[in-house]
């Protein structure tokens, strides 16, 4: 009989209830660099092989989000890695083949994502994510009330609304205590909770000379040379 995996944080032969919990954010997945080069592999064996885009954008955004938890990748990075992860899912909700529906949850990624590229000052990206965001806004199958989509695009251009900021910097602070029927949030899309980019913002409004780093991080060049090959 061959034995049950150990769990690496809790030492349990049991099914991984770590690997649960890290998944929901509740501690940090542990990873060495050679299961990272293995996720990494086996992510950029999916794109070669041109999977379901939908299945290769889920494959890609658990990796984002484990090596998120555990300070494992760079912020640049890891949104230069979301805008794939966006732009295999737009296929899912523009595209008849696949059948996918934007969402709430849509908007607020492809928001998030031009907020973070006035952040890394990357103009050709603003534009791409605003257009997108609109796309998705005009798309969205959630009719309710929310409290970003019932200002319609007013929230894409928060990035010189101190007023606006404030508010989005108040609602992350409630953490937890935020009412789940009001959501979804903008801090449960990427980046999540690992960055404030209402902080962030703030802080270039009262200092035209804050940078964020954009670091190289060798390690995803052949990922994202394969992301851009797999043409669908």
């Amino acid at each position: 009989m061959v034995p049950k995996a150990r769990c690496k944080v809790s030492g349990s032969s049991m099914d991984c209830l770590c690997d649960k919990l890290s998944r929901l954010g509740f501690i940090s997945p542990v990873m060495n660099d050679s299961e990272i080069a293995a996720k990494i592999d086996d992510i950029i064996a999916h794109a070669q092989r041109r999977d379901h885009p939908l299945l290769l954008a889920n494959h890609l955004s658990y990796l984002i989000s484990d090596l998120m938890r555990a300070n494992g990748i760079a912020l640049y990075t890891a949104y230069q890695l979301e805008g794939y992860v966006l732009a295999l899912n737009r296929l899912g909700y523009t595209k008849p083949a696949y059948p996918h529906k934007a969402q709430i949850s849509t908007f607020l990624e492809c928001m998030n994502l031009k907020l973070l590229a006035h952040i890394f000052d990357e103009a050709e990206a603003v534009e791409r994510y605003r257009e997108f965001a609109l796309e998705s806004a005009r798309l969205n199958v959630e009719k309710r009330a929310h409290y970003i989509m019932d200002h319609g695009g007013a929230f894409l251009e928060v990035q010189q609304d101190q007023a606006a900021l404030e508010k989005l910097k108040e609602i992350r602070a409630k953490g937890r205590q935020k009412k789940i029927d009001h959501g979804p949030y903008h801090d449960e899309s990427f980046p999540w909770t690992h960055f404030n980019i209402e902080e962030a913002l703030l802080r270039k409004l009262s200092d035209p000379n804050f940078k964020v780093e954009k670091p190289n991080d060798a390690r995803f060049d052949e990922l994202i040379v394969a992301l851009e090959l797999a043409d669908y």
